[in-house]
C-alpha cells in the first residue's frame, strides 16, 4: 500500500484494503473481516492487534454503548431480582409482627432458628456455584442462567407452600441450590465482552440495579402486609409468591435476549465481533477455548491469589452479612410501633448505597486513585460505622451508622471482582476462580446472623464488636493482597489514565496490563507476553499508514518479511479517532527500584518488542576481512578540560613477578565521554576527527556506536542473559547513533573486598607515553564494514605493545600512518591549539605521537581459575593482542600475552550466525528509529533474558551539536531516497583501504 517512492498512500476503505494488502503469515490467505473474527476468537496475538484498530475511538464508543444495553441491562435485572429473593426473608421476618399473621408466629420458630433460615440457604449455595459456574460455558450463559432463574422462581414461590420450620429451611435449601451460579457467571460473562479496566463502572452501575432490590423489597414487603389474610393466604406468602412468578418470567426473558458470546451476537457485525475480542487483554477466557480443562484448575489452586481473595470474601461477608440481615430487626427495634412505617425506614438506606456506588463510579472511572483504596476506604467507613453502632448513643446515630454503614456495603463488591478477575487465566481458569471466590466467601452469609443471637438483644453490641474484628481482619488481608498484586495495579491505574486521556483526543490505546505478579506463567500467556505481534504483508518493503479504520502503522522486516504494529502517532499528526500505542510496564518480577528506575525516563510510546528468539542471521556474511580504517584517536586531559589529538594509549610496562595489586578503589569512570559532556557524549569523538579529517563526509555511514553497546547487542542475540540495559537511538540524516546510557557515568570503588583489581592491574603495568602523563583513557574510533551496515565504531585502549616480538609494518600499516600524518599535516595553526568553535563545546589541544593500531592491547586481570573471554570486545575495536595477568587474591604471578588478531577470523566463523543476527537487530533498530515521529527512539532490557523494548521518546534530546551535523552530512535532497543499507554497504567495502590484512592491497 506504499507508493514506488516510499511515501504513505492513502487506503480507500478497510474492508478493500484489507483484501488488497493484508495476509497472515499462519493463513496465508487474504483478509477479510470473518477471517479476523475467527483469528481473535481463536487467541492468535499476531492478528490481534491488527483487529484492534478496526474500529475508531468514537465508533467503539457508540459499540461499548449497545453492548451495555443489551448484556448489562438484562444482567443487571436478573441480579435485582435475584437480590429481591434472597433478601425477602429478612423482610418478611417483621412483616405483621405481634399479630398471627407473622411468619414466625406461623411457623412456631424462635429467633435464633429463624437465624438458621440464612445458614440452610448458604450452604448449597456455596457447595454448587464453582461447578455451575464450569458449566456456563458449555451450556451457553442464556440457557444455564435462564435455568437458574426459572428454578429458583420456583423455590421462591414454595415458601409460601411452607407449614413449618421445616418446610422454610427446605425451601431455602433449594433456592441456595438453584441460584448457585448466577452472580458468579454474570462476572465471568462479562470477562468475555469488558475489559478489567471496564468493569469497575459497569458493576458499579450493576450494583445500583441491584440495590434497588432494598427499595422495592421494602415497597413490596410494606403493600402486601395489608394483604395479609386476602383469600386466606398470609402477606408473607403473597410475597414470596409474587416475587417467584416475576423470576420465572423474566427467565424466559434471558432464554431468547441474553447474548452469549461476542462471537454469537446476531446484532454485531463481523468487524465488531473481531474488535470486540480483539481488545481484551492476553489472559482474557476465549469462546473457541476447551470447554474444560483440568490444567487451569489446578493452576488457579497453585495460586496464593485465589486463596487471599477467598479470605477477603470470607471476612467481609462475615462481618457485614449478619448487620445486613439484621437490618430491618435493627430499626425495627428502635422503638417503632409502625411495623410497617419501619419498613419504609429501610428505604433510605438502599437509596444512600445507590447514591455512593454512583458517586464511587465517576471517581474510579478515571483511574485517579489506585483500585484497591476504593474497597479499603470503604472497610474503613464500615468499621467506623459498627463502633456507633456498638457504643449505641441514640436512635438518630443508629439511624445514620446503619445509612452509612449498609450505605457503603454494596459499593464494596464492584470494586473488588474487576480487582480479583485481572488475575485470573483462561475459561475454566476464570470460571473456576470466580466460582471458587464467590461461593466459599458466601460462608460469611452462613455464619453472619449467628452473630447476632437473640441474647445480645436489643443493642447487639457484643454482635457489632465481633462484626467489627471481623472487618478489621479483611483490611489487614486486602493491604496484603494489595502488596502481592501491585505491579499488576500499577498497570491497570497507568493504562486507564491513557484511556481516558486517549478517549478525551479521539484516541484509543492497545496496550495490555500484564500480570506482573504472577510467579509462574502458563506457557501459552507467556509465549504471548514475549511474541512479537505480527502479521504477513506480502512482500512489501516500506513503512506505510492506513486511513480509515485501519489506523496505525507498521514496519516492514527485511529477516523475516513481516510487520509489526507501530503508532501512527510517532509518524504523523493524528486526525480524529485515531489509534495510539501506549507502553505498559515492562514485565518484571520485582518492583522498580533506584537500579533500574531511571532507566525508564524520558520514554513515551511502547513502539515494539524484539524477543532475542525472533531474529533471523542477515543474508550478508560477516568478515573483519575488508579491513577498518582509524577515523580519530584522542586523550582526556585529567581534569576534564580538554582532549588531547591524536593522543596515545599508556606503554605497556613489565613487572618483575609477582606483583601484589593493591584494590580497586577512588572514582572510576563507567563512561568517561558521558560525565565530560553529558549532552552530547560522541561530540568528543567528532572533535577530534574535525581536527584530524576535516573533511570527511560521513553520509554513507549506517551506524555510529561505542562497542560496549555492540558487545551487549551481541549478547542479546545470543539469548546470553546479561545485565539490564538501556540505549538511546537518534538519527542524523541517515545515519542512526545508539548511544550508551547507564546510571551514572563515573562510580566510587572503595576497596571493599568484593572488588576487583583491574584498574590497579592497567596502572601498574603501563605508563602514560612521554608528554601525557595528564592525561586518561585513549579513545579511538574506527570505521568497517559490518556485514551490509557501514560503522563507526569508538572505544577505549588500554595500552600500546612495543615488545620486540610485536608484528612488523606491512603495508596496510603503512597506509595508516599516511592517512594519519596526512591528517595532521592539514591542520591549520588554530587548530593545533584549540578548538574555537561553539561556546562550550570540546577544547582539542593538538599532542600525542600517531600509534598504529597493530599496537594496540587489552589489559585483564583475572582470577587463576578463570580465563578472561574477551573476544568479541578485542574483536569490535579491531585491538590484536590481549595481555592477561593471572593473580590471586591480587597478587599477580604470571602475565600472558596473546595476539589475539590472527584469531579473529576462526572466531568470527564460529559466531557468524549470532553476527548476522546482531546485523539483523541493528537494521531493525535503524528502521524503528527512522519510522518514530522525532526519528529518535530509547532501548531498553530491563531484567536478564526479557525482549528488547523500544519506547518513543517524550523529549527529543539531540545527539551532536548542529555544526558538527553540518560539516560531515550534506543536506538531504529533497526526493531522494538513499539505497538499502546492504547494497550500499557492498559498495563502501569498496572504497575501504585495508589495515587489518596486508594480503589486500591498499
Amino acid at each position: 500500500m506504499t507508493d514506488k517512492t516510499g511515501g504513505l498512500a492513502a487506503v480507500s476503505t478497510p474492508v478493500q484494503e484489507s483484501q488488497n494488502a493484508f495476509h497472515y503469515a499462519r493463513r496465508g490467505s487474504a483478509v477479510n473481516e470473518a477471517a479476523i473474527a475467527n483469528d481473535a476468537i481463536e487467541g492468535y496475538d499476531d492478528n490481534r492487534m491488527q483487529a484492534r484498530t478496526l474500529l475508531t475511538a468514537e465508533e467503539e464508543k457508540k459499540l461499548m454503548r449497545r453492548v451495555d444495553w443489551r448484556l448489562m441491562t438484562l444482567c443487571s435485572i436478573m441480579f435485582l431480582l435475584k437480590n429481591i429473593d434472597s433478601d425477602n426473608v429478612s423482610n418478611a421476618r417483621i412483616m405483621n409482627k405481634g399479630t398471627a399473621g407473622n411468619i414466625m408466629t406461623q411457623l412456631g420458630m424462635t429467633s435464633n432458628e429463624y437465624n438458621l433460615v440464612s445458614t440452610v440457604y448458604y450452604i448449597p449455595y456455596i457447595v454448587a456455584e464453582a461447578p455451575s459456574n464450569l458449566l456456563i460455558k458449555r451450556m451457553l450463559p442464556s440457557r444455564w442462567q435462564s435455568r437458574i432463574m426459572i428454578t429458583w422462581g420456583i423455590s421462591t414461590a414454595c415458601h409460601a407452600a411452607a407449614t413449618s420450620k421445616a418446610g422454610l429451611y427446605t425451601a431455602r435449601f433449594f433456592l441456595g441450590l438453584m441460584e448457585a451460579g448466577m452472580f458468579p457467571g454474570v462476572i465471568l460473562q462479562m470477562c468475555y465482552w469488558y475489559r478489567p479496566d471496564e468493569m469497575s463502572v459497569r458493576l458499579l452501575y450493576f450494583y445500583i440495579l441491584g440495590n434497588l432490590s432494598g427499595v422495592f423489597s421494602g415497597v413490596l414487603a410494606f403493600a402486601f402486609s395489608h394483604l395479609d389474610g386476602a383469600y386466606g393466604i398470609s402477606g408473607w406468602q403473597w410475597l414470596f409468591i409474587f416475587e417467584g412468578v416475576v423470576t420465572i418470567t423474566f427467565g424466559f426473558v434471558v432464554w431468547f435476549l441474553l447474548p452469549d458470546f461476542p462471537s454469537q451476537a446476531k446484532w454485531l457485525t463481523e468487524k465488531e465481533k473481531a474488535f470486540i475480542q480483539a481488545r481484551l487483554p492476553g489472559n482474557a477466557p476465549q469462546a473457541s477455548e476447551a470447554n474444560f480443562r483440568w490444567r487451569e484448575i489446578v493452576e488457579a489452586l497453585k495460586d496464593v491469589r485465589l486463596w487471599l481473595f477467598t479470605l477477603i470474601w470470607a471476612l467481609y461477608t462475615v462481618g457485614t452479612s449478619g448487620v445486613r440481615f439484621y437490618q430491618p430487626t435493627v430499626i425495627a427495634n428502635l422503638g417503632y410501633t409502625d411495623i410497617a412505617s419501619a419498613q419504609l425506614l429501610n428505604l433510605p438506606i438502599s437509596i444512600f448505597s445507590i447514591i455512593i456506588i454512583g458517586v464511587t463510579g465517576a471517581f474510579a472511572d478515571n483511574g485517579r486513585l489506585p483500585r484497591p483504596v476504593y474497597p479499603l476506604s470503604f472497610l474503613g467507613i464500615i468499621l467506623i460505622c459498627y463502633g456507633v453502632l456498638y457504643a449505641y448513643p441514640n436512635n438518630g446515630g443508629v439511624l445514620a451508622a446503619t445509612l452509612i454503614g449498609n450505605g457503603v456495603t454494596s459499593a464494596w463488591f464492584p470494586m473488588m471482582w474487576p480487582w480479583r478477575v485481572q488475575t485470573t487465566r483462561g475459561a475454566t481458569g476464570s470460571s473456576f476462580s470466580i466460582g471458587f471466590v464467590n461461593s466459599y466467601g458466601q460462608i460469611g452469609g452462613a455464619i453472619g446472623p449467628h452473630l447476632f443471637n437473640s441474647r445480645f438483644a436489643p443493642h447487639y453490641r457484643v454482635s457489632f464488636g465481633i462484626a467489627m474484628g471481623f472487618v478489621s481482619a479483611c483490611i489487614l488481608t486486602s493491604l496484603f493482597t494489595w502488596h502481592l498484586t501491585r505491579h499488576t495495579e500499577q498497570d491497570t491505574r497507568r493504562l486507564k489514565i491513557a484511556r481516558v486521556e486517549a478517549q478525551k483526543r479521539g484516541e484509543t490505546v492497545l496496550e495490555d496490563v500484564v500480570d506482573n505478579d504472577l510467579k509462574k506463567a502458563s506457557k501459552d500467556q507467556d509465549s504471548m507476553l514475549t511474541a512479537p505481534l505480527e502479521a504477513n504483508f506480502g512482500n512489501l518493503s516500506t513503512p506505510f499508514a492506513c486511513t480509515g479504520a485501519y489506523r496505525g502503522a507498521y514496519l516492514d522486516e527485511m529477516s523475516s518479511n513481516t510487520l509489526t504494529p507501530l503508532s501512527l502517532k510517532n509518524i504523523l499528526p493524528q486526525p480524529s479517532g485515531s489509534t495510539v500505542a501506549v507502553p505498559p510496564t515492562i514485565r518484571k518480577k520485582k518492583s522498580p527500584t533506584s537500579k533500574t528506575s531511571w532507566m525508564l525516563k524520558n520514554t513515551n510510546l511502547l513502539v515494539r518488542r524484539i524477543p532475542a528468539a525472533s531474529l533471523e542471521p542477515n543474508d550478508v556474511a560477516v568478515s573483519s576481512k575488508p579491513g577498518f580504517k582509524t577515523l580519530c584517536s584522542y586523550n582526556w586531559l585529567k581534569d576534564g578540560s580538554a582532549i588531547l589529538v591524536p593522543g596515545g594509549p599508556p606503554l605497556w610496562k613489565p613487572q618483575p613477578l609477582p606483583t601484589t595489586l593493591p584494590q580497586d578503589r577512588g572514582y572510576q569512570f563507567v563512561d568517561q565521554n558521558a560525565f565530560r559532556i553529558p549532552q552530547y557524549p560522541f561530540e568528543p569523538a567528532f572533535r577530534a576527527l574535525e581536527a584530524m579529517n576535516r573533511s570527511v563526509h560521513l553520509d554513507d555511514i549506517d551506524i555510529v556506536v561505542n562497542r560496549n553497546s555492540l558487545r551487549k547487542l551481541l549478547d542479546f542475540a545470543a539469548g546470553r542473559r546479561q545485565d539490564p540495559f538501556r540505549m538511546d537511538l537518534h538519527m542524523v540524516k541517515d545515519t542512526l547513533f545508539i548511544s550508551r546510557k547507564e546510571r551514572t557515568a563515573r562510580m566510587m570503588i572503595h576497596g571493599a573486598a568484593n572488588s576487583g583489581y583491574g584498574h590497579s592491574f592497567e596502572t601498574t603495568f603501563t605508563q602514560p607515553q612521554s608528554g601525557l602523563d595528564r592525561s586518561s583513557s585513549h579513545h579511538r574510533v574506527i570505521r568497517y564494514l559490518l556485514g551490509g551496515l557501514e560503522c563507526v565504531v569508538r572505544f577505549e585502549v588500554d595500552a600500546c605493545y612495543e615488545e620486540d616480538h610485536a608484528q612488523d609494518l606491512s603495508v596496510a600499516s603503512k597506509v595508516e600512518i599516511d592517512d594519519i600524518l596526512t591528517s595532521l599535516t592539514n591542520l591549520s595553526i588554530n587548530q593545533t591549539q584549540e578548538n574555537e568553535g561553539i561556546a562550550g563545546s570540546t577544547q582539542v589541544i593538538m599532542k600525542g605521537p600517531p600509534v598504529i593500531s597493530e599496537k594496540l592491547a587489552e589489559l585483564k586481570a583475572h582470577k587463576a581459575e578463570k580465563a578472561g573471554q574477551a573476544m568479541p570486545q578485542l574483536w569490535f575495536g579491531r585491538t590484536p593482542y590481549l595481555i592477561t595477568g593471572k593473580h590471586t587474591t591480587g597478587t599477580v604471578h604470571s602475565v600472558s600475552c596473546n595476539n589475539v588478531g590472527e584469531k579473529f577470523e576462526d572466531w568470527e566463523t564460529t559466531n557468524q550466525s549470532t553476527l548476522r543476527k546482531l546485523v539483523s537487530l541493528l537494521t531493525d533498530l535503524k528502521r524503528i528509529a527512522c519510522t518514530t515521529r522525532d526519528r529518535t527512539a530509547i532501548v531498553l532490557c530491563k531484567e536478564k533474558g526479557e525482549p528488547l523494548t523500544i519506547f518513543s521518546t517524550k523529549q527529543t534530546i539531540a545527539v551532536l551539536p548542529t555544526d558538527i551535523i553540518k560539516k560531515h552530512w550534506k543536506p538531504r535532497e529533497k526526493g531522494r531516497r538513499r539505497p538499502h543499507p546492504q547494497s550500499q554497504g557492498l559498495r563502501v567495502a569498496q572504497r575501504l583501504p585495508s589495515v587489518s590484512n596486508p594480503e589486500v592491497p591498499s
